[in-house]
């Protein structure tokens, strides 16, 4: 079980499904990884890894479970393979990743970048990101309910 903080405690109590890594739990640190993030995002799924030929090197758990690090590496066709830093929130959301043809021809390049890139982030501003998306979420589930509401209502007042 992974360790919770503060924040990461608060996004659970309100609701949210955070990461529980704590180390590879199968085979490949891939399969590891589409489990994390099943349910969340189809980034890591069984059928975009084997589109991307897609492989996990190295797999972190962040910030009590709101964000999952990782180096990653795809090929797609005849395309030389791709190294690159990528992160991804409790949502599903990818906070960092480079393009395809943004990545690294090494792994070795694309651990520095993992790290220069954690550098970079506080759990206080993924907390805040994060919050503020499942904000605007509930905001726009509220007016189409309302709004569902209102046509039922005016439905009726015709009937």
């Amino acid at each position: 079980m992974t360790d919770r903080t503060k924040l990461s405690q608060l996004a659970h109590n309100a609701g949210l499904d955070l990461f529980d890594y704590d180390g590879c739990r199968y085979a490949s640190l891939a399969v590891t990884c589409a489990q994390q993030l099943e349910g969340k995002t189809h980034f890591m799924s069984d059928r975009t890894r084997k589109f991307f030929n897609a492989q996990v090197h190295m797999l972190h758990g962040l910030f009590g479970g709101l964000v999952l690090g990782m180096v990653e590496s795809v090929k797609h066709g005849d395309d030389a393979r791709q190294y690159r830093a990528t992160f991804v929130d409790c949502s599903g959301t990818v906070i960092y990743r480079d393009t395809l043809s943004e990545g690294f021809s090494t792994q070795k390049d694309a651990i520095k970048d993992f790290w220069r890139v954690l550098g970079t982030l506080t759990e206080q501003q993924v907390f805040d990101k994060l919050m503020a998306r499942e904000m605007s979420a509930a905001t726009a589930r509220m007016v189409r309910i309302h709004t569902a509401q209102v046509k039922a209502k005016e439905t009726e007042n015709v009937a």
